[in-house]
């Protein structure tokens, strides 16, 4: 055999065996434990135990990092493609038109994937994937009762909705009605408006109260005590009551999008979305769930009208 083949079978001979040797300890290692990051305005740390059922299937590791949106969207900013951060889980839908407008979520390009009524409550527009309703609901006594979002224009009542929940709230009203008498509306509404400060007042403290659902079954403001108020969901029998969109999305450029992505298809399967809403009191969208008539338009639709309703209230204010 000349020098140019013995050259030649050494050459490939060394390939073969590095080929063979770097798959052999491919397989021989074990995968390594992938960290999954979420950012949550709800949620923290003492929270991961709740999804050990998909740490343990997909061998990961998971840190929930508890902040206020702003606080996500200065981190966002600040730090940009460098953030150290897959998921975003925020409560309101207005965070996350805040988080889109400023293009810091990346694009939902598996909408399709999803069940039918996780779609309707999800948006590849302002990328985020809804798995939980959270109504706008008034809590009544025994003294005046609302039935009716429109009875708020003529009752005195408290709103415990902060702005990021006021104007998802708000939203329907700009949608179905025409600008004057909208902007007319939020202008009666916000009159009527009682704050926390009025409520010491034993004249006031049976006035109807306007707040969210979870916040009604946590009762985690005693003040209130909604443990001698009854639940009414306003609209019933109308156009259905008003409500906000518990969601997940995936943070722009993340580092395990496609765990990030399985996360999300794994909490909307029905049995998994039901523990979920269950944990968060919040009303799934799946199941046999009746709880309340949900109103009609899209969220995704009336997401249109937040910056229409922001400016009515910064008037107002």
């Amino acid at each position: 055999m000349n020098r140019l083949g013995a050259t030649l079978i050494l050459v490939i001979f060394t390939a073969i065996t590095a080929l063979l040797n770097s798959c052999s300890i491919e397989t021989a290692k074990p995968s390594e434990n992938k960290q999954l990051t979420i950012l949550s305005d709800y949620l923290d740390n003492s929270d991961t135990t709740f999804f050990r059922k998909f740490i343990a299937e997909e061998n990961i590791s998971l840190e929930i990092i508890n902040m206020e949106a702003n606080k996500i969207i200065g981190l966002m900013r600040n730090q940009g493609n460098n953030v150290q951060a897959d998921l975003i889980l925020v409560q309101s839908l207005f965070d996350v038109y805040r988080m889109q407008k400023r293009e810091i979520l990346q694009q939902i390009y598996f909408k399709e994937e999803l069940h039918p009524s996780i779609q309707k409550i999800s948006s590849s527009k302002f990328n985020f994937v809804g798995f939980g309703l959270d109504p706008y609901i008034i809590a009544n006594s025994d003294g005046l009762k609302a039935r009716t979002y429109n009875d708020l224009l003529r009752l005195k009542h408290f709103n415990l909705l902060p702005k990021r929940e006021l104007i998802p709230m708000l939203a329907p009203i700009s949608s179905k009605l025409k600008k004057v008498k909208a902007n007319r509306w939020i202008r009666d509404f916000s009159e009527n408006s009682l704050t926390e400060k009025n409520f010491v007042d034993s004249n006031l403290s049976k006035l109807p109260i306007l707040t969210t659902y979870r916040e009604y079954t946590t009762n985690e403001n005693t003040l209130y005590n909604f443990e001698n108020r009854f639940l009414t969901y306003p609209n019933a029998r109308s156009n259905g009551s008003f409500y906000n969109v518990h969601s997940m999305s995936i943070v722009k450029q993340a580092q395990n999008y496609s765990l990030a992505k399985k996360f999300i298809l794994f909490y909307t399967l029905e049995e998994n979305n039901l523990l979920l809403n269950k944990k968060n009191h919040t009303v799934p969208v799946l199941g046999e769930s009746s709880q309340f008539r949900k109103y009609k338009e899209l969220p995704e639709k009336l997401m249109y009208y937040y910056q229409t309703v922001e400016r009515v209230l910064q008037k107002i204010d």
